[in-house]
């Protein structure tokens, strides 16, 4: 293999024992360790916490994405009304049978975003604002974590980047982010890899 090469392998969609193979067959072989990737907001930490014993045991970094919940976590939507036009919530309730709502919709998860927003809104920033900077600064994701963040613009990059520049959140809204998970805690709310962990 030249020694210019190196491959990055991203885990996803699979659970702990198939991770502890990949995991043994890269030492064999040589290669780089790898990371994973998974779903990972403030009130979807599910899946996190079924790998964080696996990932830590190895030094893994776990690279979270679904930071905004799918755009519930921008404030947009509202329990008890159709889904806004263009968003993800819209576009599922035409086309994929309704998977992102059976995640996602459920009093308890409006309850929280708008707990959160009030929270966030007492210190003067936005629901995005903050859910940004509880993932940069107190989401326990560690050393050799990662924030994946996606953008439909050039103008929403720049923002979602400034954002994570932003200092730490005052304990008392670190609380709020706390609490909010106690209300959608019971719900569950996983990917297919942390499904698959139940059924192995």
């Amino acid at each position: 293999m030249s020694p210019w090469l190196t491959i990055a392998l991203f885990l996803n969609l699979i659970n702990a024992p198939q991770i502890e193979e990949i995991i043994a067959q890269c030492k064999a072989k040589g290669y780089v360790a790898p990371v994973f990737q998974g779903m990972y907001s403030p009130i979807a930490r599910s899946d996190y916490l079924a790998h964080q014993g696996v990932l830590r045991r190895h030094s893994i970094g776990y690279y979270a994405y679904g930071a905004t919940a799918s755009g519930l976590l921008t404030g947009k939507h509202r329990f008890d009304q159709e889904p806004k036009a263009g968003t993800r919530f819209g576009y599922a309730s035409r086309v994929n049978g309704g998977r992102l709502f059976k995640r996602y919709w459920h009093r308890e998860v409006f309850a929280a975003v708008d707990l959160l927003t009030e929270a966030a809104a007492k210190e003067g920033i936005s629901l995005t604002e903050a859910m940004h900077l509880w993932l940069r600064h107190h989401s326990g994701l560690g050393e050799g974590g990662a924030v994946l963040v996606g953008v439909s613009s050039l103008k929403q990059l720049e923002q979602n980047l400034d954002d994570l520049e932003m200092d730490p959140l005052p304990a008392h809204l670190v609380d709020a982010f706390e609490k909010a998970w106690k209300v959608v805690e019971h719900l569950k709310i996983i990917s297919i890899s942390s499904a698959l962990d139940k059924e192995g």
